[in-house]
C-alpha cells in the first residue's frame, strides 16, 4: 500500500470525484485509447494489410467505450449529488 501513497491515489480519486472501481475503469478506458491512437502511428510498410491495421484500432477502441460504459455502471448515484 506504500506505492498508493507515492502516487497520492487519494487526492487523484478525490479530483475525479469517482469511487475506485469506476475511477480504475476509467483509467484503463483512457489506456486503451491511448493504444488505439499509437496503432495508427505504426508503419503500414510493416503490415502490408491495411484493414488488418484498422481492425486492430477499432477493437481497441471498442474496449475502451466498454471500459467507460464499466466506469459508467459502476459509479454510485450516491456521489452524483
Amino acid at each position: 500500500m506504500e506505492f498508493l501513497k507515492s502516487l497520492e491515489f487519494t487526492s487523484v480519486r478525490k479530483w475525479f470525484d469517482l469511487p475506485v472501481a469506476s475511477l480504475c475503469s476509467f483509467l484503463v478506458g483512457g489506456a486503451f485509447l491511448i493504444v488505439a491512437l499509437a496503432q495508427g502511428l505504426r508503419s503500414t510498410q510493416e503490415f502490408p494489410d491495411f484493414e488488418a491495421v484498422q481492425l486492430l484500432r477499432i477493437q481497441w477502441l471498442i474496449s475502451a467505450c466498454a471500459a467507460f460504459l464499466v466506469g459508467i455502471l459502476l459509479k454510485s448515484r450516491k456521489s452524483e449529488s
